[in-house]
């Protein structure tokens, strides 16, 4: 590949989720495949991401507070994060 994404050594993800075990879950999946991972809720995520702090977002659909596409949508509005890939995740139980 040839786009900044492909390199895992620059890519950090954001993984959005109000459980913490899936988050951390979702996180050491990432690490070992070499991805400096960075975690957070719904409400610390609109907060969390920077151009320089995240690559993409791991985003958990169904969140008490902020839902995930309530958050994307608000990311989609930054001028720094219209390009920002976004991945929807969601757990049926």
């Amino acid at each position: 590949m040839s786009d900044s994404y492909s390199d895992t050594t620059e890519a950090r993800p954001l993984v959005v989720d109000d459980d913490r075990v899936t988050r951390i879950t979702i996180s050491k999946v990432l690490n070992k495949a070499g991805y400096a991972v960075v975690e957070t809720d719904g409400l610390e995520a609109l907060q969390a991401v920077v151009p320089h702090y995240s690559s993409m977002v791991l985003m958990d659909v169904m969140m008490p507070e902020k839902g995930g596409y309530t958050a994307c949508r608000e990311l989609r509005k930054s001028h720094n994060h219209q390009d920002l890939p976004l991945l929807y995740a969601n757990r049926f139980e």
